[in-house]
C-alpha cells in the first residue's frame, strides 16, 4: 500500500492517510514497519484481533449493614469493602457489628486499625482492650496496640506490647522492626541491630529493613558493615532514598569520596515529598539530628521548613524551631500537599510557636482531609481561612467539604 522514504524526529512526524483497497479483507492483514537507512527494522505494527474472552462475574454488591443478619457475615463485608473498596462504607458495617455486640472482637481489632489511621490512639486502645477480652491470645491486637501507644507517645508500654505480638509468628518481622526503631529512640544502637536482624530473618527481600540495619550499624559505629548493608538494600531497591542517605553517610565517615553517591541522594530527594519520607525514617527512630540533615542538604520548599522546624523542637533547639517555622508559614501553600500523620505533631508543633499560623491550620486540614476526618479539616480550614483570609486554597478546601461531603452546597458556594 505505502512505501515511503522519509526523515523524521520527534519534533516532525509523519501522517499519511490511505485509502484501503477492497482486497483487504481484515485490519489484521495489514503490517506497518519502520526501517533505516541501513535496512534495519526499528519497529513495526501489525494488529490483532483477540479471541472473545468470557467476562467474569462482577464483584459482589454487598447490602446495607443493616439489612446483614449475622455478626460474621458483616465482619466479611466490612473487611472486603474496607480494604478495597471505601473505607469509611467498611467501617459501617464494623459498627453495625459492634451496634449488635459490644465486644465482637474482630470488628473491634478493625475499627482500632481504622482509627489509628485517623490518628485517634486512645480510642483504638479501648476497641483493643475490647477485643481482648474474647480474644487475649491475638498477635495482631498486640501489634496494634504498640502502634497506638506510640502514637501517644508511650514507648515503653509499645516496646512491651511489640514483644507480645513477636510471640506470634505472622507479626514477628514487623515487631522486631518497630523494636529496632524504639531501640535506636532509647539510644541503644547495638539492640537496634539485634532486633533488626531477627525482623529480617524472616522478611529477607524487604528492602526498608536492611536500610534500617545499615542506620543501625553507623549509630553503632560499625560503618562499614552499614556500608555494605546500605548497598544490599540498594540492590533490592535501587531507588530506595533512605539506602542512598546511608550509603553517603557511611562514605563520608569512612572519609572516602562520596561525590557519586552523594549527587544519587540529591537526585533522588529532589523531590521534596520523597526527601519528607526519608527524613521521617530517621525520625521515627529518634534520630532528629539525622532527619534534619537530609533535609537541610537537599531543595526545601514549605512542608521541608516546618519538618525542619519540628526536627529542631525535639532536639531543644526552640530558636532555631521558631525561625524555621517562620519560613514554612512565610512561602506559598501552593503544590504543597501534606498528607502523612506524622505532620499532626509537626504542625502543631508549629501551632504551639505561633498561635495564629494560618498555613499550620491549612496543612492540619489537609491531613484530616486525606484520613476522611471531615469534621476536624473543616474546623482547621476554618481557622486558617480566619488566620489568613488571602489563602485561596484554604476557602476552596472548605467549600468543597461543605459541597461534597456535609452536603451543603449553599455554605460551600460562599
Amino acid at each position: 500500500l505505502l512505501s515511503q522514504a522519509v526523515d523524521i524526529d520527534p519534533g516532525r512526524a509523519f501522517i499519511e492517510k490511505l485509502e484501503v483497497p477492497a482486497a483487504v479483507r481484515s485490519i489484521e492483514d495489514l503490517r506497518l514497519a519502520l526501517v533505516s537507512t541501513d535496512g534495519d527494522e526499528l519497529i513495526a505494527y501489525s494488529p490483532e484481533i483477540l479471541d472473545p474472552v468470557e467476562l467474569p462475574e462482577p464483584a459482589k454488591i454487598y447490602a446495607d449493614p443493616g439489612e446483614i443478619n449475622s455478626l460474621d457475615e458483616l465482619w466479611h463485608a466490612g473487611d472486603i469493602t474496607y480494604k478495597f473498596r471505601d473505607p469509611k462504607k467498611g467501617r459501617e458495617y464494623f459498627e453495625e457489628a459492634l451496634r449488635r455486640d459490644s465486644g465482637d472482637s474482630r470488628s473491634n481489632v478493625s475499627v482500632a486499625e481504622l482509627e489509628i489511621k485517623q490518628a485517634r490512639y486512645q480510642s483504638a486502645l479501648d476497641h483493643l482492650s475490647t477485643a481482648s477480652e474474647r480474644d487475649p491470645d491475638n498477635g495482631r491486637i498486640f501489634y496494634l496496640r504498640g502502634i497506638a501507644q506510640e502514637g501517644l507517645g508511650d514507648y515503653a508500654s509499645a516496646g512491651q506490647s511489640y514483644y507480645r505480638s513477636a510471640h506470634f509468628e505472622d507479626q514477628l518481622s514487623r515487631a522486631y522492626g518497630r523494636l529496632a526503631l524504639l531501640a535506636l529512640r532509647s539510644g541503644n544502637a547495638l539492640r537496634a541491630v539485634e532486633h533488626v536482624t531477627k525482623a529480617i530473618e524472616q522478611n529477607v527481600l524487604n528492602p526498608r529493613l536492611w536500610a534500617l540495619k545499615a542506620t543501625a550499624l553507623r549509630k553503632a559505629g560499625r560503618v562499614d558493615e552499614g556500608l555494605k548493608v546500605a548497598r544490599h538494600s540498594l540492590s533490592l531497591d535501587p531507588v530506595s532514598a533512605w539506602a542512598a542517605q546511608e550509603q553517603f553517610l557511611a562514605l563520608k565517615a569512612k572519609g572516602e569520596a562520596a561525590n557519586d553517591a552523594g549527587d544519587v541522594v540529591l537526585q533522588l530527594l529532589h523531590n521534596s515529598q520523597t526527601a519528607i519520607e526519608a527524613a521521617l525514617n530517621y525520625a521515627n527512630a529518634g534520630l532528629y539530628g539525622d532527619a534534619f540533615e537530609l533535609l537541610d542538604s537537599v531543595p526545601g520548599g514549605p512542608l521541608t521548613d516546618y519538618y525542619k522546624g519540628f526536627f529542631k523542637d525535639r532536639v531543644g533547639d526552640q530558636n532555631a524551631a521558631a525561625e524555621w517555622f517562620r519560613k514554612g508559614r512565610e512561602q506559598s501553600p501552593k503544590n504543597a500537599f501534606a498528607f502523612r500523620l506524622e505532620g499532626i505533631d509537626a504542625f502543631n508543633t508549629a501551632l504551639r510557636h505561633e498561635p495564629n499560623d494560618g498555613k499550620a491550620h491549612y496543612y492540619l486540614g489537609l491531613i484530616y482531609g486525606k484520613v476522611s476526618d471531615v469534621e476536624k479539616a473543616i474546623e482547621h480550614w476554618v481557622r486558617a481561612t480566619q488566620l489568613d483570609p488571602v489563602n485561596a486554597l484554604a476557602w476552596r478546601d472548605l467549600g468543597l467539604a461543605n459541597v461534597s461531603v456535609k452536603e451543603d452546597p449553599e455554605k460551600g458556594l460562599e
